[in-house]
């Protein structure tokens, strides 16, 4: 499956004209690998980092959000607006809907 997507990248490249420093050739990218590695390997460590950053506060929001909406009626209807969304839209037509029957 990898040599049949290098390969098909190759022949987009050969085949589409793409200018190289827009979509480069496979073998250009591992020739800048090889010879740039240091600064490349800093620089996935640096968004790597970031990444696991990213998806520890998202979590952490994601996590305290569901908790309060869990604990608190009025956090609930705040922070699910869709849910609350369609029983205003009834509203504003006159139909009634399963959205808004308690």
């Amino acid at each position: 499956v990898f040599i049949g997507l290098v390969a098909g990248w190759q022949a987009v490249v050969m085949l589409s004209g793409v200018p190289a420093f827009i979509l480069p050739a496979p073998a250009d990218v591992a020739a800048a690998l090889l010879r740039r590695g240091d600064i490349i390997l800093d620089n996935a460590w640096v968004t790597a980092i970031e990444i696991t950053a990213g998806f520890a506060i998202g979590s952490g929001i994601g996590i305290v959000s569901a908790l309060t909406m869990s604990l608190f009626k009025p956090a609930r209807e705040w922070l699910m607006p869709s849910r609350s969304l369609p029983s205003r839209l009834s509203w504003c037509s006159g139909s009634d809907t399963a959205w808004n029957r308690k």
